[in-house]
């Protein structure tokens, strides 16, 4: 361990803003919920998880799975709302999430059934079809009603899509922004093996995709729909080892991912309509720190875990960087993860989008998780991610939160990082991450992140660009405290320097 006299690590970063530079999108800074603004500045809400798999919109019950002794009960009903509403679980989170100005995504069931009753456990003899599910139907060929019937043991999308329109308009017009098809469909028999106990096909995946999918954009053309909200990256390869992956589709394709696309893409082409406008994952990191643990899963005091944290937002982007995790043992050819997605979208369905709807890198409430936080969020910018929500793992976030605020207000007046990336790199991509942007004011925004646990790093910025910048103001958190703070401002001479404390993130803002 190094002395508090001991000189910095000198570190070499650039930017240079003379190039095009590429949009970042708006959406990437999101959460599984709604949370309180006063805590964190969102721009994406998701309803999702294993709870909305067995979702009733008609009576706002649904089913816990494996998740709670197969529960069908009210755990989704809104706290101080009716649940006898109809979809009032759907239409109290949108509103909430759109009173923060945020994208709103929900889910909508797929996978054969939902609770029918809030009896609770749902015994093994009672697997679906029986009295304790309604049968999902897409579409109900009659006129759709406002008030559905709760005594038919049926539910029908296409009678809950257009109820979620009438109530809070079309995508448009300030509703729904998002659907998304289902969630973790490939675990549906380990999840819900009441509702799903057989092993879910690809061939079934994607007729019920393209089904709904239709569905969605036959009433609501400018919503967009998200599949197929993978758990992890043995579903994006084999969907789970599917019955029909090998010895079927894997004669075709390098990985499920590129079936997916490619199904959806010649639906679409034979309805002439785009069926799927965002390829949707979840990530959580499968890199292991010497206490054997998963990293996201992680909370322990262990300097070796967090830097296997630190470093383990690396597989989403660096080639050449080495996890350890069964996933660089047996699926290397894969990664890194979001450059490999990139180019199966670009191979196969051209102009979809991406999203990692959910992820997490662990500790939210250590600065090592509010690093890695702020990490991905930059990587998510730099490969292009279209949206992105964050998976709370427990309920103590505030670091995590810290990581987010860092470009969704970094000074506790809604100033955030740009919206137009630009390069930037660091020499020393283990212990720092550089990540740059110009906004439309023009100034310019340099996150930078310190990962080594003891040093101070002095980080030397070279910058190209036509503008010379003269007045910078410097915000953010170390590992004393989560609160991001103004920490220096002034004007720039011929050298920017700027010392970062040991596990710490910097937002620096650049004006003329």
């Amino acid at each position: 361990m190094k002395s508090d006299n001991s000189p910095p690590l000198l570190v070499n970063v650039s930017v240079d803003t003379t190039g095009e530079g590429r949009p970042i999108s708006p959406y990437i800074y999101g959460i599984n919920s709604v949370p309180p603004k006063s805590d964190v500045t969102t721009t994406a809400c998701r309803l999702g998880g294993n709870r909305t798999t067995g979702y009733n919109w008609e009576n706002n019950l649904s089913n816990a799975g494996e998740d709670w002794h197969h529960f069908n009960d009210e755990y989704l009903f809104p706290k101080g709302k009716d649940g006898s509403v109809p979809a009032i679980t759907v239409t109290d989170f949108a509103e909430n999430s759109k009173k923060i100005g945020a994208y709103t995504l929900i889910t909508l069931p797929m996978a054969g059934y939902v609770a029918n009753d809030n009896l609770r456990t749902v015994n093994k003899a009672e697997t679906a079809p029986s009295k304790r599910f309604a049968k999902i139907i897409d579409r109900k060929n009659a006129p759709l009603s406002l008030k559905p019937d709760l005594n038919d043991g049926v539910v029908y999308s296409d009678e809950f899509i257009n109820y979620l329109i009438n109530k809070l308009g079309m995508a448009r017009n300030g509703g729904i922004n998002g659907y998304s098809l289902d969630n973790e469909p490939s675990i549906w028999p380990g999840t819900h093996p009441r509702i799903h106990p057989e092993k879910t096909t690809i061939s079934e995946i994607l007729e019920k995709s393209i089904s709904l999918a239709s569905v969605v954009k036959d009433l609501d053309p400018g919503a967009e729909v998200f599949g197929p909200a993978l758990y992890g990256v043995n579903a994006y390869v084999s969907f789970q080892d599917a019955p029909d992956w090998k010895g079927g589709y894997a004669k075709d394709y390098k990985w499920f991912i590129d079936a997916y696309l490619d199904g959806m893409r010649k639906a679409g082409e034979k309805k002439g309509l785009r069926l799927l406008d965002v390829l949707d994952v979840h990530y959580y990191t499968e890199a292991r720190c010497p206490l054997d643990h998963r990293v996201s899963d992680d909370r322990n005091d262990n300097e070796k875990c967090f830097h296997t944290r630190f470093q383990s937002t690396r597989t989403l982007w660096d080639a050449a960087y080495l996890e350890n995790s069964w996933v660089r043992q047996a699926l290397r050819s894969f990664l890194p993860i979001l450059p490999v997605l990139n180019a199966s979208i670009d191979k196969y369905y051209p102009g979809t989008k991406l999203s990692i709807s959910e992820y997490n890198f662990g500790y939210e409430n250590h600065v090592s998780g509010g690093i890695a936080q702020a990490d991905a969020l930059g990587i998510f910018a730099s490969q292009g991610v279209y949206f992105a929500t964050l998976w709370p793992l427990s309920d103590k976030l505030i670091y995590t939160y810290a990581g987010l605020n860092l470009y969704t207000n970094y000074d506790g007046n809604g100033g955030t990082f740009g919206n137009t990336l630009v390069s930037s790199s660091t020499d020393n991509i283990e212990y720092s991450s550089v990540y740059a942007s110009k906004s439309d004011d023009g100034a310019l925004h340099i996150i930078l992140l310190n990962k080594s646990q003891h040093d101070t790093i002095r980080f030397s910025v070279d910058i190209r660009s036509s503008v010379t910048y003269k007045n910078y103001a410097c915000y953010g958190f170390d590992s004393k405290s989560h609160a991001i703070k103004a920490v220096s401002s002034g004007a720039i001479g011929e050298e920017l320097h700027c010392d970062l404390p040991p596990m710490s993130a910097y937002h620096l803002v650049l004006r003329e």
